[in-house]
C-alpha cells in the first residue's frame, strides 16, 4: 500500500489536493514517534521523507502540521538511524 501512496504523491494534482486537505498533518502523524517510543518502520519513514522532498509545502502548512519538527528530528542526531 505504501508504494501506491508514494506513486500518487508524485502527481502534481494529487499533491495539491492532498496538501489542501491537511495532508501535511497526516504525514507528520505517520512519521512521528510511536506511543511506545519506537520509530515507524524504516521503509515507511524513508519513503515518506522522499515524497516530502517532492512536495511544495508552504511554511504555514509545515508549522501548523508539525511536519517541520518531525522532519527536523529525522535530520538530527537524535534519530539514531543514520540511514535516513
Amino acid at each position: 500500500m505504501a508504494k501506491e501512496v508514494y506513486d500518487s504523491l508524485r502527481k502534481k494534482q494529487v499533491q495539491d489536493n492532498f496538501l489542501e486537505m491537511g495532508g501535511a498533518k497526516i504525514l507528520a502523524s505517520w512519521l512521528d514517534i510511536l506511543p511506545d517510543g519506537t520509530h515507524p518502520n524504516f521503509n515507511l519513514v524513508n519513503g515518506m521523507l522522499n515524497c516530502i522532498a517532492t512536495l511544495q509545502i508552504d511554511s504555514n502548512q509545515l508549522e501548523e502540521s508539525g511536519l517541520d519538527n518531525v522532519v527536523s528530528y529525522y535530520e538530527s542526531n537524535d534519530c539514531k538511524n543514520p540511514e535516513l
